[in-house]
């Protein structure tokens, strides 16, 4: 962890800074996972499968199929996207005790 240094109003305690700073960095990570996970079942609907299934199936095809390669990286971003918000939030998670 780095610390951070704020100027707040007197009336507000130490604590309760610290805890309300965490508490919305936390909302803030489940917003993004959300995002990113939204995109991701748009494929999955399109394609019935898993990402990890798709990325094997697409990248074992014999055959070139532009489409299914730009829908592959597309869907990678956010899957990377989702995993990146996903250990953010767990890390705030377990940071926070809660």
């Amino acid at each position: 962890m780095r610390k951070v240094t704020v100027s707040l109003p007197n009336w507000i305690g130490k604590e309760e800074a610290q805890a309300e700073v965490v508490q919305n960095l936390r909302a803030h990570a489940l917003l993004k996972m959300e995002f990113y996970r939204s995109r991701m079942k748009l494929f999955e609907a399109k394609y019935a499968t898993t990402f990890s299934r798709f990325q094997r199936r697409v990248t074992k095809s014999s055959k070139e199929d532009f489409s299914a390669w730009d829908d592959l990286m597309e869907w990678e971003a956010f899957h990377r996207g989702y995993q990146e918000w996903k250990k953010r939030h767990t890390e705030l998670e377990q940071w926070s005790g809660k």
